[in-house]
């Protein structure tokens, strides 16, 4: 998992920015960002990422677990067997996207703090840099992406002290209704090519 997110990282970085609308295609997000900030900026946010990816792994895991163990008696039987080895379809679906959506709320903050770490310092969008230009007249554009957060341990207490505890929550029903499918989902194959191979 470290390996990971020690690859993905930058590409998470990139992802973020792109969303945003801030650059023409990914090359272009690449080679600001490096002249810009720096290739650090690409990794700011790696340490949150593998401290946040940790727990959510540990609680969708412990849960996942937890469900399989409770519905394993109502399940259908399998090959004339009532309980076989073999985990069904439904259930390894549904415990996976009770797990993930779990996990998914519970380290919202963490990923809240991450994606402003990602995200902070932006250069004023080039695609839309024109428009604000005409709106904006006289106004020092260099105001506009100032690195307002050093750390997690920093964002953390700017966010409660600017938007009270519910900043840290921000996204939280976007992120639990990706997660909780992809969870399930990805379960559910692995129980699936499992199955098949055992």
């Amino acid at each position: 998992m470290i390996c990971f997110d020690v690859l993905f990282s930058a590409v998470d970085v990139v992802k973020q920015r792109m969303q945003l609308g801030y650059y023409a295609n990914v090359r272009h997000c690449v080679r600001s960002i490096v002249r810009t900030e720096g290739f650090v900026a690409l990794y700011r946010s790696l340490p949150l990422t593998v401290l946040m990816n940790i727990p959510y792994a540990g609680i969708m895991v412990s849960i996942n677990e937890s469900m399989r163990t409770i519905l394993r008696p109502f399940e259908p039987e399998v090959d004339g067997s009532a309980h076989s080895s073999q985990i069904h379809m439904v259930t390894a679906l549904f415990s996976g996207a009770v797990g993930g959506g779990v996990a998914a709320a519970l380290t919202t903050p963490l990923d809240v703090v991450k994606t402003r770490l990602q995200t902070q310092s932006l250069q004023p969008c080039p695609i839309k840099q024109k428009a604000l230009e005409n709106v904006v007249k006289g106004v020092d554009m260099s105001a506009l992406h100032v690195r307002k957060y050093r750390s997690a341990i920093q964002t953390i207490t700017t966010v409660i002290a600017e938007e009270g505890m519910k900043g840290l929550l921000r996204g939280w029903l976007p992120r639990v209704l990706t997660n909780a499918p992809a969870a399930g989902i990805s379960w559910a194959v692995y129980e699936g090519v499992k199955n098949f191979l055992i």
